[in-house]
């Protein structure tokens, strides 16, 4: 969706808001699932909101406070290795797993002291002076480590369905559809009024935008696969999330570019197939 968004030029502040919710969104649903599911199994533990509640704030405050902890200690060293870029890249990626498995030892979360690091690191004056091309090459560095990793998760995605059950389950998987469809755009309506209120009004036309961005990947998938075994309805929460995640990326990413042009929100001109351009040229 980002890839999508900046290529077609859409406004900035647009993009920085799919951005931040993009960011935002994995890192406390990892957080919420990760409280709901250990209270969920707990020996002998009733369910209880208040629970949940305390441990989703304990992980993420404890999770954001090591990654600003080891943002600024990053910072420190990088006004020493600015001239590197190499060996900034290879920095950021000690920080990435560094912070994540410090904070998962200490209990806290993971995922949240990732992304608070790169958002300190992000704002480091030093990395900032940086030439274009070098930050790019970071840039281009991370955006190769996520392709790969997606592609990977995807297969072993793959590898862990059985397409039986999910036929087995497709009504109720088609429910789970529309749910989370209905879901996303009564929220961004919801929150609207809301962000008028601060002073940073959206027009219908972000709105529908934002809603449209609200794809699933391989991050839904791969919490719901790591449930236990023995979890109750495990099988209907695989095939409901594979059915979201398979319709948002099919369905709802085909349909994005098109939509966006139609709602005047894109400065791109629109793909030419290269092959015209070639006669046009022999011309």
């Amino acid at each position: 969706v980002l890839a999508l968004f900046k290529l077609l030029r859409i406004d900035p502040d647009l993009l920085a808001i799919v951005e931040g919710e993009s960011l935002f969104n994995d890192g406390t649903a990892v957080v919420a699932f990760t409280s709901i599911v250990a209270v969920l199994t707990a020996e002998g533990a009733r369910f209880r909101v208040h629970d949940v509640l305390t441990d989703f704030v304990l992980l993420t405050a404890g999770g954001i406070a090591v990654g600003v902890v080891i943002g600024y200690l990053s910072r420190l060293v990088i006004r020493l290795i600015a001239d590197q870029p190499l060996v900034v890249a290879v920095l950021t990626v000690v920080v990435a797993y560094g912070s994540y498995f410090i904070a998962d030892d200490l209990g806290v979360s993971g995922i949240m002291a990732v992304i608070f690091a790169a958002i300190v690191i992000a704002g480091s004056t030093s990395l900032a002076r940086l030439p274009p091309g070098e930050r790019d090459a970071i840039g281009n560095f991370w955006a190769v480590v996520a392709f790969l990793a997606n592609t990977v998760l995807f297969l072993l995605i793959g590898a862990s369905i059985h397409i039986r059950d999910i036929v087995a389950e497709w009504p109720d998987a088609a429910w789970g559809v529309v749910a989370v469809l209905v879901g996303r755009l009564l929220t961004v309506r919801g929150l609207a009024p809301l962000s008028a209120l601060l002073g940073r009004p959206l027009s219908r036309q972000w709105q529908d935008a934002i809603t449209l961005a609200g794809m699933r990947g391989a991050l839904s998938m791969a919490l719901v696969l790591s449930l236990p075994d023995d979890f109750p309805s495990k099988s209907l929460l695989v095939s409901m999330v594979f059915s979201v995640v398979l319709f948002t990326v099919v369905v709802q990413g085909s349909l994005l570019e098109p939509l966006l042009r139609a709602m005047g929100l894109t400065t791109a001109a629109p793909k030419v197939d290269s092959r015209s351009d070639l006669s046009l040229d022999k011309a």
